[in-house]
Parts: C-alpha cells; structure tokens; sequence
C-alpha cells in the first residue's frame, strides 16, 4: 500500500524546478498516451490561478519501499484539473515529468534513491488544464469498485436512459481517462442510471457492461447478458 510522503515544508515552484536533477521516466501503457492527451487538454489556467491551485498543496506524493533503495512514487493530483508538470524530490537529485493525470487520481512511477527521507521536502512546478468542452459529459457520474473483485466497478450515470449514443460516448470518456491515469490490467464497468441503480435485483438494475482495454486501445459493449453489442477499436 503506497504511503504519503510526509513534507515539512513543499516548495511550490512555477518554473525549472527539477532542471539540476536526474529525469526519471514514467512507463505509459498506451503508446499513443501523449496524443490522447493533447486531444483531451483544453484551456490553461491563468498563472494567478495555478499559483493558488499549488499554494493549496494540490500535488502530493506518495511511496512504497520495494528493496535496495527502490521505491514507487505516485504523483498524486488533488485538483479538479488536468496536471503537467514536474516534481524533483531534491535529496534523490532526481526530477519525475508527468503530461495529463487526470483530477483525483495519481501516476506512479519507481526510482531508486538510498538517500530517501519521508520528511523531506519535494518540489513541483507545471500547469493546470481544463478538459476540452467538446470532450466533456453533460452529466454527473459516479464509480464504484469491488472489493473482492479486482479491475471492476459499477458506474452510476445520472441520466434517464442509457442509450446507445450515450453509453458509447460514456465508453469513450472512460477510456481517455483510463489512458491518462496510466491504468495497467483491462476493466469491467457495470452501467446503470442514478434511477435503476436503486432498483431491488441486479438482472433489473444493470443496463449492460463496458469492457475496457485501455493499452490496446479498445472498448468492448455489451449488453446485460454479455453479448457483445459493439467493438469500439481507437487506434487508427
């Protein structure tokens, strides 16, 4: 289980802020993350707006030992934004560069760094995006996961019905989500509406499945009883 990196003090800085240091790389699983990305990004917040962002302490980190001085980071966004940036951890002299996390969610990454301290101080400089309002849902939605069943979760869309333009457009969101969080394995959604979900049995609930492979660059649509409806294949 990753830990927070307990800071004393985080710098905040708007520029350069890992330029002296070692790079280390994150590992996409989709080879196309970085155009994904530039389709998804909209607007910059203005650099008042990302200053305020940052001096909330919207970036934050968090480790899990492995051995002989390893260690897994998750760069972590708390901001309702889009972050690119970079964050340098100035006692590894090493610098991680991430392009599109998504808001709540986290991209991890391994360094090693024998000189590790979990009160020492990070540093994080970079941008703050909205999503592109041609890329963003009309409506709300919540996830939900198993605990007992890995890669699986039930999604709560608030809407009346789940049709087929809405549940492709859904399928699509999730996707692009799913590329930029850095997800590994493929995953099950269960969809229903904010209405069905409170429905007695699950055979009246459900409204169907996505199955996604984010990596491969596909989704699969299917429908309650696992039929596969649709094959939606997003690399050209």
């Amino acid at each position: 289980m990753l830990k927070k990196l307990i800071c004393l003090a985080s710098l905040v800085l708007l520029a350069g802020c890992g330029a002296q240091y070692e790079s280390v790389p994150v590992t996409y699983y989709n080879a196309n993350h970085d155009t994904i990305a530039d389709s998804v990004l909209g607007d910059r917040l203005s650099d008042e707006e990302i200053e305020n962002q940052f001096n909330n302490n919207v970036i934050e980190l968090y480790y899990n030992e492995l051995s002989d001085g390893a260690y897994d980071i998750q760069v972590w966004n708390e901001s309702d934004y889009y972050y690119s940036g970079e964050v340098a951890l100035p006692e590894c002299e090493k610098s991680i560069q991430v392009k599109a996390v998504p808001p709540h969610s986290g991209i991890v990454t391994t360094l090693v760094c024998p000189e590790f301290d979990v009160e020492a101080d990070f540093e994080y400089s970079g941008d703050l995006y909205e999503r592109k309002a041609d890329k963003q849902l009309s409506y709300a939605y919540e996830m939900y996961y198993y605990e007992d069943v890995a890669d699986t979760y039930d999604a709560v869309l608030d809407v009346t019905e789940l049709n087929e333009d809405t549940i492709k457009q859904f399928a699509e969101y999730l996707y692009e989500e799913f590329v930029l969080k850095n997800v590994e394995s493929s995953t099950t959604v269960h969809l229903f509406t904010s209405e069905s979900y409170m429905l007695d049995t699950y055979e009246e609930a459900c409204k169907g499945y996505i199955w996604i492979d984010q990596a491969n660059d596909f989704v699969e649509i299917m429908d309650i009883d696992g039929n596969l409806i649709e094959r939606v294949n997003y690399r050209a």
